[in-house]
């Protein structure tokens, strides 16, 4: 959950930080430092957490087609209204945004807020946002001591009592705590079995969300794609690594888990369709003042890709984490088969860096400043177009998307008056 008054709006490419942004954010002329070490202690205490959950966002639509097409879909009305002074009605997207489906318990919008809470939690420490959350001591919550389990739940549950945006990790954690195939991992008592959910949640929940977002129905498909991997025998991925790294997990399971979601979904008539270069042929896309620019930012993401995989320098071993060289090489395996795999693991440090330079937010709004997406991007991966163009399609495209709201506000309105006595 954000800040009040922060926020990303998916229709028009702005995202807010009702705060005043740190300076030294501002000294470096973009956000490239921010995604490579957002908890730098140079960059403050409460706004880094922010800021990321934001981000992640312009992330998350990058990478997913049920967004990209529902923003297509409100686009088009907009240009409808436009044409013929009437707004058309809300179309099935959109009303389904914020609405759980019947018989489930969360709704597109949770999920979303859940996967964005989930990399919240791994890129800024279950402890700083614990203390966030609680009114303490931010900066100095960290310690340097390892995350306990119930440090990472408090975190991951922050604000339940408050929203629903944890749902479908809790639905996830229950399903894997009564799955067959955990209790016959070992001994079942039930310490052995909330832990192994716990762990199950942490493996499972980023890439069944990504797959989940790129069907025609991601609640649905969500519960689908976790079905059939709980109901595997022997389930490998829950076993752990020797490394105790999640991020090698996401790497050596990402092939198979994958590919049994997805026979899942195909079986189920709900067929994965990611496509790197984003949402193709819809009018509401394409003809969108700030997306049309998706595609190429896309290729951005490529660009950088192709560096990390073939120039960049592998990462040296360390007394602390003596696997780094492993599972970078693993990473760039990874990336070679499927690039895709960026976006939904977009909380590793080497991802999260490609992704900010490509799809860092088009306006970043902060208390007393704005930073246009250029100022991110890296010299290899520019805009096509200026900073003061981009600034110009946010700001116009959030004035023709008001006019909607505000006629879709005035229907509402009416339809809950009841009819005046002749």
């Amino acid at each position: 959950m954000s800040a009040a008054g922060s926020g990303f709006d998916w229709f028009t490419g702005l995202a807010t930080v009702a705060e005043d942004p740190p300076a030294a954010l501002l000294a470096t002329g973009g956000l490239g430092e921010f995604f490579a070490g957002p908890n730098r202690a140079t960059f403050g205490a409460r706004v880094p957490r922010v800021l990321m959950h934001e981000c992640l966002h312009g992330f998350q639509l990058a990478g997913s087609r049920w967004l990209q097409r529902m923003v297509a879909e409100e686009w088009q009305r907009v240009l409808e209204l436009e044409r013929t002074g009437t707004a058309p009605p809300q179309g099935p997207l959109r009303a389904s945004w914020g609405r759980p489906p019947p018989g489930y318990s969360f709704c597109v919008r949770d999920l979303v807020e859940c996967l964005a809470r989930f990399w919240d939690v791994h890129i800024r420490g279950a402890r700083r946002i614990i203390a966030e959350h609680e009114g303490g001591d931010v900066a100095a919550a960290d310690g340097g001591r390892p995350t306990t389990d119930d440090e990472y739940e408090t975190a991951i549950r922050a604000g339940q009592k408050l929203d629903s945006y944890p749902r479908p990790y809790l639905w996830l954690q229950e399903a894997a705590f009564h799955a067959p195939a955990m209790a016959a991992l070992g001994p079942a008592d039930r310490g052995r079995m909330v832990k192994r959910a716990r762990f199950a949640a942490q493996v499972l929940l980023p890439i069944a969300g990504f797959v989940a977002l790129n069907t025609d129905d991601p609640v649905r498909a969500y519960v689908i794609a976790l079905d059939a991997v709980l109901a595997q025998p022997a389930p490998e991925w829950a076993l752990g690594n020797a490394a105790d790294s999640i991020e090698i997990d996401w790497l050596i399971h990402w092939p198979w888990l994958v590919q049994r979601m997805s026979e899942a979904l195909l079986a189920q008539g709900l067929p994965v369709q990611a496509n790197p270069a984003g949402l193709q042929g819809e009018a509401g896309w394409t003809e969108h003042p700030v997306w049309r620019w998706h595609a190429a930012r896309a290729q951005s993401l490529q660009t950088g890709l192709t560096y990390l995989i073939t120039e960049a320098p592998v990462p040296a071993a360390t007394a602390s984490a003596p696997w780094r060289p492993i599972q970078d090489e693993m990473l760039r395996d990874l990336l070679r088969r499927n690039a895709f795999a960026a976006y939904a693991l977009m909380g590793i440090p080497d991802l999260r860096l490609h992704l900010g330079s490509a799809f860092a937010p088009p306006v970043l709004r902060f208390g007393a400043a704005s930073l246009p997406a250029q100022s991110s991007a890296s010299p290899r991966a520019s805009w096509p177009i200026a900073a003061e163009e981009l600034v110009e399609a946010v700001e116009g495209c959030a004035k023709r998307h008001r006019v909607l709201r505000t006629a879709d506000l005035m229907a509402t309105y009416r339809t809950k008056q009841p009819a005046l006595a002749s």
